[in-house]
């Protein structure tokens, strides 16, 4: 359960070293992200989205 896949928009955060401390348990989400320019392009193939 949960999701599998995870794209982030304008964003370097996640090469920050403390990202895989913090989102423990989740290397083959973090190994897996997909980096997009715009929230256009990220959501280009998307019916259904969720953001916090």
């Amino acid at each position: 359960m949960g999701f599998t896949d995870l794209r982030i928009v304008d964003s370097q955060a996640h090469l920050e070293p403390a990202t895989r401390w913090v989102a423990h348990g989740s290397g083959d989400i973090i190994d897996n992200i997909e980096i997009f320019h715009t929230l256009a392009d990220a959501l280009h193939d998307v019916d259904f989205t969720v953001a916090t």
